[in-house]
């Protein structure tokens, strides 16, 4: 069964593909390029308490 099957798919995933480059003579060329692909869901949700932990910091400090 494949992971995204069973809805399994990591938060920060990265591959290596290889595109074709369209050249003006001859044939075209094979470049390797590095493809990130992030959960927007995840990085929401992770944002959203990234924020609130700084919030918390920076109010704490002006309390003191």
């Amino acid at each position: 069964m494949d992971r995204l099957e069973r809805g399994q798919v990591p938060f920060i995933e990265s591959y290596r593909e290889v595109v074709l480059e369209p050249q003006s003579l001859g044939k075209p060329l094979e470049r390797e390029i590095i493809v990130l692909r992030i959960d927007k869901s995840k990085l929401k949700l992770y944002a959203a308490l990234l924020v609130f932990v700084i919030l918390i910091a920076v109010v704490t400090v002006v309390a003191s």
